[in-house]
């Protein structure tokens, strides 16, 4: 089999049949769909349930819910593909999708392909060199006007995420796509290839009045960059590590903003403090980043 396409649903009855379809109605059938349900309190369940017993390559798990690195995590280990991919359930897949993988995976370990975000075309402003090694590929999955960190628009090769025992990290909450793509590119020694033609169509309900709203689970984004950073292959390569620094810097002032008025996080608003001041002014100089960032940094390494 050629393709393992892993998707978690929770409460995603309003999209979960366009998802599901735009899979099995793929031009190229070799293929098994492995859903789990995390304990949806919709109608969800219902629904996946009538759709499996209308193709059998649907691959049902019913479960308590645990969260969506964990069900990944269980996708990874019944998956049975040549390569594994995922699908978020309120998003959608090109009905080429597979038929495309196809004619690059032959001694190939990752696959990373373009998306529309809301219908728009995700904007691609990296050039993509005719040899992608581990620091091109990591730094043509960061940041915006990117390939984008995600793991729903890559293809990647089983036997490297089971030889490696690589899984998503239970304990982060943000940026676990990212960590889970640089565990991969890390011990990928095969090639990798990039598709700038759109694929994957990815649904975002636009901002909530929550994304601005600091918690605990929010605050995991620091401890994914610590994880990454950490990387010999990043710290390594002083293009790939500013720009993954840079990024951490840039969460790091989006925390602080959030927590600036909130006594009951005090302890994280010092910590987010002490974190940007310890850095070097490099940031400033970085076009990349919005002034209002920018900024924000200066007051912050000036006057704490």
């Amino acid at each position: 089999m050629k393709f393992s396409v892993i998707v978690p649903v929770y409460n995603a009855e309003k999209y979960l049949e366009r998802c599901i379809k735009s899979i099995v109605n793929q031009t190229y059938k070799d293929f098994e769909v492995i859903v789990i349900n995390d304990g949806s309190t919709d109608n969800s369940l219902t629904l996946l349930q009538e759709l499996s017993l209308k193709d059998e390559r649907i691959n049902l798990i019913n479960r308590k819910n645990k969260g969506v690195s964990s069900a990944r995590n269980e996708g990874i280990q019944k998956a049975r593909g040549e390569y594994i991919l995922f699908v978020d359930a309120d998003d959608y897949i090109d009905k080429k999708l597979l038929e495309n993988l196809d004619q690059y995976a032959v001694n190939t370990g990752l696959i990373v392909y373009n998306f529309r975000d809301n219908g728009r075309v995700n904007k691609i402003e990296f050039q993509i060199p005719d040899v992608c090694d581990k620091e091109s590929t990591a730094m043509l999955i960061s940041g915006i006007n990117s390939f984008r960190g995600f793991v729903w628009n890559k293809a990647f090769k089983r036997s490297i995420i089971i030889e490696n025992n690589i899984g998503f990290r239970e304990d982060i909450y943000m940026c676990e796509d990212l960590c889970f793509c640089i565990d991969f590119i890390e011990k990928n020694n095969l090639n990798t290839r990039f598709l700038l033609e759109p694929l994957y169509n990815y649904e975002h309900r636009g901002i909530s009045a929550s994304a601005n709203i600091f918690n605990r689970k929010r605050a995991s984004v620091i401890k994914a960059y610590d994880y990454l950073l950490s990387k010999a292959f990043i710290r390594n390569n002083e293009k790939v590590y500013i720009c993954y620094k840079h990024q951490y810097i840039r969460h790091c002032l989006s925390l602080w903003k959030m927590t600036v008025k909130e006594k009951e996080f005090i302890d994280y608003k010092r910590n987010f403090i002490k974190r940007i001041k310890d850095e070097n002014w490099s940031f400033t100089t970085d076009n990349l980043f919005d002034l209002k960032y920018r900024m924000i940094f200066v007051i912050i390494k000036l006057f704490g």
